[in-house]
């Protein structure tokens, strides 16, 4: 089975879906800056998205790039598209399965916070380097 790469230090399965994404939520996301520090600790182990199968079999490949809000417990409060793959299979596959993952949250002062990232997922068709 191929899977999209996840560009981060190893990523979980969530036991619950995350809230659903309202509209003021993914405007907020959209229209706040980005941060240019790491992406907050990974330690869910949260699964790449699958690839598409008709993806695969169109021979569609591609990096997505997702702003997510991440909360002060960890979850994700908002996805938005930072910028396309050029496939809209493998940007809502990349976005559907980022709703579900979990973080640790980053901190200021020893308190947990919110954060806003950028994630690059890469969908590639050609087999992963060992």
């Amino acid at each position: 089975m191929i899977l999209a790469t996840l560009l981060l230090q190893g990523v979980a399965t969530v036991a619950a879906a995350s809230p659903p994404q309202t509209s003021a939520t993914a405007a907020a996301v959209a229209s706040a800056p980005a941060a240019t520090r790491p992406a907050p600790r990974n330690a869910w182990n949260n699964p790449s998205p699958p690839y598409p199968t008709r993806s695969i079999e169109e021979g569609e490949a591609g990096t997505v790039r997702l702003k997510m809000h991440i909360s002060a417990e960890g979850t994700v409060q908002a996805v938005a598209l930072d910028s396309s793959s050029g496939y809209p299979r493998l940007d809502q596959a990349a976005m559907t399965a980022a709703r579900t993952w979990r973080f640790i949250p980053a901190k200021r002062g020893g308190k947990a916070i919110p954060y806003i990232f950028i994630i690059p997922i890469e969908f590639s068709l050609k087999p992963a380097k060992s």
